[in-house]
């Protein structure tokens, strides 16, 4: 099981914190969950409404739930979209090469890259069968929940 220190809670807090356009967060590692509420999402420094723990959940995922305000949209058609806010990675690894290119064809299982928050990394699934026909985000760039981060075309 990972264990968190106070300072990993308090950075975690903070994110929250100085992230206007979210409204909440759930953080779960090993066999704790934390769920984290903004009372009046509109203000930069609300205080928090809740911070529980939970026994038995599975390890090490890292979801953040919609924001007050969408991101900008990108040009028409079907998209894969960032599950969170972090910072994206095109490959698995630094020296790897994309996990896609223009071009290639997915399965809704395959992954299309990586956003990482605070040393946790989430993969992001294609959720659909298409081809990446765009490459919205560049690696290494932060991006917002649900921003476009592939355009695909369906096939």
């Amino acid at each position: 099981m990972s264990s968190l220190t106070y300072r990993d809670v308090v950075e975690v807090l903070n994110l929250l914190k100085e992230t206007p356009h979210c409204a909440s967060m759930d953080l779960e590692i090993g066999d704790l969950k934390f769920s984290m509420r903004r009372e009046g999402a509109e203000r930069a420094a609300a205080p928090l409404a809740t911070l529980t723990t939970v026994a038995a959940v599975p390890a090490a995922t890292l979801v953040q739930s919609a924001p007050a305000a969408k991101p900008k949209a990108a040009t028409e058609g079907d998209f894969i979209r960032a599950p969170l806010l972090g910072t994206f990675y095109s490959a698995l690894e630094p020296s790897a090469p994309p996990c896609v290119k223009v071009g290639d064809i997915v399965k809704p299982e395959d992954t299309v890259g990586l956003i990482e928050v605070m040393k946790l990394y989430t993969s992001i699934q294609a959720g659909a069968a298409g081809r990446i026909v765009e490459i919205l985000a560049d690696s290494g760039e932060l991006v917002e929940y649900d921003q476009p981060l592939f355009r695909i075309e369906p096939v």
